[in-house]
């Protein structure tokens, strides 16, 4: 069984595809972990969150904006920071009323937001969160804000000189999504014992998988170019 781990998909279904396929991945043995985000942006949420639950050795985390489309899930209600952020593409991938979610959100897609997690550490002392965390406190300890919208930890490691001591010494390594890197890099970026896996897939950029033990990563072709018709969140 490898072990994959997956950047910020928000709603790029036809990327999600690519790297799936390029990467080889094998849905009935191969391990996901997905740093979350999975909505807002491209069209395709519903199909992505389709994609990810045919994936039989899957482990999801919360993103921020997960977090408005389950709000949204449970009540019918959509903020309007949500709508702004890209919460509209998402919608549509459903109904076109945010007030029928109830009765067109299949119960599979509800039994996804329950199952994810805020943060995991594997056997292998490996901390995987979506946002950030505070590196030099046990992440179990940490609160839920802070590991879905932090982004501290991002600022903090691209600054980082070089051959100092690890950033997060806790961990052996960190996954971390959220951010994108396009500004610094447009593949995964690897600062110390971080990495960041959000190259941007939301915005201009690609989608990124990377096999998590040997560190080969592909990527989807530039989103806005699978989605010519869409703004995505531009």
């Amino acid at each position: 069984m490898r072990r994959f781990v997956l950047g910020d998909i928000h709603g790029a279904h036809k990327a999600l595809v690519q790297v799936l396929e390029r990467s080889n991945f094998d849905i009935q043995n191969d391990h996901i972990l997905f740093l979350g985000d999975v909505a807002d942006g491209w069209p395709e949420t519903k199909a992505c969150i389709d994609t990810l639950l045919s994936i039989q050795n899957r482990l999801c985390l919360w993103g921020n904006h997960d977090i408005w489309l389950w709000k949204w899930i449970q009540t019918g209600q959509a903020e309007e920071i949500w709508l702004e952020q890209g919460g509209q593409a998402t919608i549509d991938s459903y109904t076109s009323s945010a007030r029928q979610a109830k009765r067109v959100v299949p119960n599979s897609h509800f039994e996804y937001f329950k199952q994810l997690k805020p943060f995991f550490v594997s056997h292998q002392n490996e901390c995987y969160v979506h946002g950030g965390l505070d590196p030099k406190e046990r992440i179990e300890n940490q609160p839920f804000d802070r590991l879905i919208w932090d982004r501290n930890l991002f600022m903090k490691t691209i600054q980082y000189p070089l051959n100092s001591e690890l950033i997060c010494p806790l961990y052996d390594s960190v996954y971390i999504g959220h951010t994108p890197t396009l500004s610094i890099q447009k593949t995964p970026l690897n600062i110390s014992n971080v990495w960041m896996m959000d190259q941007g897939a939301g915005w201009n950029g690609k989608l990124s998988i990377m096999n998590i033990d040997t560190k080969e990563f592909w990527q989807s072709d530039n989103v806005k170019q699978l989605y010519p018709n869409h703004i995505g969140r531009c």
